[in-house]
């Protein structure tokens, strides 16, 4: 399967990157440094979401395309930016990492996932409003998407099976391998498709 992954060169986006190309499919990645060359099963594009000519190249003729964009210091719009920007190039398929904070219609959730958003709402107000607007603009589009609602992410592989719940968070914890293999297979998959599961190990 041909798949493009946004955030390709961040902590969890290269690891989409290693899971996809491990499990066959071919990759093209976008990035806004010197990309590295090109390799059988993986094609850099040079550029940002900015681009529409770049962003046109990474995902024009994709599968299914992967956003594990995340805030930066100067810029704390792009994912709401980018999948904007997707919608509106039509993309097949789109799976962006979002959340366990992120509120999203039919939600039951507990104490601690309340309490999880009121603080990420009080501490990171505009990482939190870029990240509800994403979610808004998946639920009012046509495509076919599923936002993957993560805890907080760790970098040392867990051991543990990966979770998945609609209504409300199943863990406070998952680690970024684990995470982008399910990315990978929920795109290819079309699994919860319009829905945005919370995931945890």
């Amino acid at each position: 399967m041909h798949l493009a992954v946004l955030g390709a060169t961040g902590r969890t986006g290269r690891l989409v990157v290693e899971a996809a190309r491990k499990r066959g499919h071919v990759v093209t990645a976008l990035t806004r440094g010197t990309p590295p060359p090109d390799q059988n099963t993986l094609k850099w594009v040079r550029g940002d979401i900015d681009s529409r000519h770049a962003l046109l190249e990474t995902v024009e003729g994709q599968e299914a395309v992967i956003s594990a964009l995340g805030p930066t210091k100067t810029d704390l719009h792009i994912c709401s930016a980018a999948t904007a920007r997707l919608i509106d190039l039509g993309v097949k398929r789109l799976v962006v990492i979002s959340g366990a904070a992120v509120d999203a219609p039919g939600d039951d959730k507990d104490l601690i996932g309340r309490a999880v958003s009121n603080v990420v709402r009080l501490l990171s107000p505009a990482v939190f409003a870029d990240k509800q607007k994403e979610l808004s603009l998946l639920v009012n589009s046509d495509i076919d998407w599923t936002a993957v609602r993560p805890p907080r992410l760790t970098n040392k592989t867990s051991g543990r099976p990966i979770r998945v719940r609609l209504e409300k968070s199943p863990g406070t914890v998952i680690d970024r391998g684990t995470l982008a293999w399910l990315c990978v297979d929920v795109a290819v998959s079309h699994l919860y498709s319009r829905q945005a599961p919370f995931v945890a190990n």
